[in-house]
């Protein structure tokens, strides 16, 4: 099998890369780091390495050719968008620019390589994509509003996408990952207390919040957890649209989410979060 990884040289993605090149499989890792990709590629049998900035419109733009150079028959059998980062902030403070960074990684980063492997991906007998995303994408926490805002908008894309492709009989799949173990969320708290130390208006909620978040973090369950479940997609006669995990607690807080009524919401996630 003969898949791409993004963001495949740390956390999730290099556990995939891993585990998948174990199991024999063949493996294009795509990440900005380029020395990176040359040690996996020294390390792991069946990796190939192709640096892109998945944000940038011209390194995109190569990344075609250089898929195709690296599978040969101009065949993949599954593309996992794994890449992303995440910012936080008061709505009011997070400048623009952050926020367009934001959404050039996590949402149309992702567009740009699934467009450039879907013609590929035809050319599998049984071709899939895989949208790592997050249970940020079904609810939301206050002062994260960059990252969930564009987990929410690859939900949504993913499900049209699912529906776009069913007639083509390409799988798409969303993988919503609960806390993880990886260090992903030490950005958005040392962003938090920045902005915290800057405004005194948000100071003792964000703090608060802070707290819960990296709390959160440190009973998280670890990568590989993720891994598995990513694996269990990939090898699925027939994938799951969505697969959250853990599945507790998140799935109980994404089905009160859904049931209640948007202020007893807001309610239950400030009680959560300690506001």
């Amino acid at each position: 099998m003969k898949m791409v990884i993004t963001g495949a040289t740390a956390g999730i993605g290099l556990g995939c890369a891993r585990a998948f090149c174990a199991e024999g499989h063949s493996v294009i890792g795509v990440a900005r780091g380029e020395q990176t990709l040359s040690e996996l590629a020294s390390e792991l049998q069946g990796f190939t390495g192709i640096a892109c900035d998945i944000s940038d419109d011209a390194s995109v733009a190569t990344l075609g050719s250089r898929i195709a150079d690296a599978v040969g028959d101009r065949t993949v059998d599954v593309l996992i968008n794994n890449a992303g980062y995440g910012a936080a902030g008061p709505v009011e403070l997070v400048a623009i620019e952050e926020w367009r960074a934001q959404f050039n990684v996590n949402v149309f980063g992702t567009i740009a390589v699934t467009q450039v492997v879907l013609p590929f991906l035809r050319n599998s007998t049984r071709p899939r994509i895989i949208n790592v995303s997050s249970v940020a994408g079904r609810v939301y926490v206050p002062f994260f509003g960059p990252y969930y805002s564009s987990k929410h908008a690859l939900e949504c894309i993913s499900d049209i996408l699912r529906m776009e492709l069913s007639d083509q009989d390409i799988d798409v799949s969303l993988v919503e990952p609960g806390a993880v173990q990886t260090g992903f969320q030490d950005h958005e708290d040392a962003m938090l207390e920045r902005y915290a130390s800057q405004s005194e208006l948000y100071r003792n909620s964000i703090g608060r919040v802070v707290a819960w978040h990296r709390a959160l973090a440190d009973d998280g369950v670890q990568p590989e957890v993720i891994v598995e479940t990513i694996q269990a997609a990939v090898r699925a006669e027939k994938p799951k649209a969505r697969y959250v995990v853990p599945k507790l607690p998140p799935v109980a807080f994404i089905t009160l989410a859904r049931l209640l009524p948007s202020r007893l919401t807001d309610r239950l996630v400030r009680r959560i979060v300690n506001l």
